[in-house]
């Protein structure tokens, strides 16, 4: 069992797009909803759309917390970074990152730029984790998982791709 952290992101069309990052069922509601917060910065660095809301079992309030800057002009929901992981077992889980910045994208390549800071950052949340605040009762490193629950521990591939809205894998 793990908590699906879901994330709508929206393109300057108004198209809307999700992504879905799990973390491991031993977290607080809050542990995890002080994570999917946290790690919409990190998401936004690299996508041109807005990140309009989270789940978590039932909807985050983003007013207080993170509300994402406005969708760029030519961010698409159907431009996407995918990345795909590899848990600490040898499994496969990926996910993929809505109005993907495509400057972010190696030229003439479809190759994500993994030395880019603001990926760099995402992918360190990632493959390590991220330290959390405010935690039960402290800060706490959560790191995310896959369906199993198995914590992720490296990226496998880093590309641009491009699907149709809507159309998310789950991690």
């Amino acid at each position: 069992m793990v908590w699906s952290i879901t994330y709508v992101i929206r393109d300057e069309k108004g198209k809307q797009s999700t992504m879905t990052v799990n973390v491991p069922s031993s977290l607080s509601a809050r542990q995890a909803s002080a994570f999917a917060v946290q790690f919409a910065a990190l998401i936004d660095a690299v996508i041109k759309g807005q990140i309009v809301s989270i789940g978590l079992s039932l909807s985050i309030n983003l007013s207080g917390d993170y509300a994402g800057d406005a969708a760029e002009a030519l961010g698409d929901v159907e431009e996407k970074g995918y990345f795909q992981f590899l848990t600490e077992n040898g499994f496969r889980t990926a996910v993929n990152i809505p109005t993907f910045d495509e400057t972010l994208v190696l030229a003439n390549s479809n190759q994500i730029d993994t030395t880019n800071a603001d990926v760099v950052a995402l992918l360190q949340a990632m493959t390590v984790g991220l330290t959390v605040l405010p935690a039960d009762p402290e800060e706490i490193v959560v790191e995310p998982c896959d369906t199993r629950g198995e914590n992720i521990s490296q990226l496998q591939t880093a590309l641009e791709v491009f699907m149709a809205s809507g159309k998310s894998r789950r991690l």
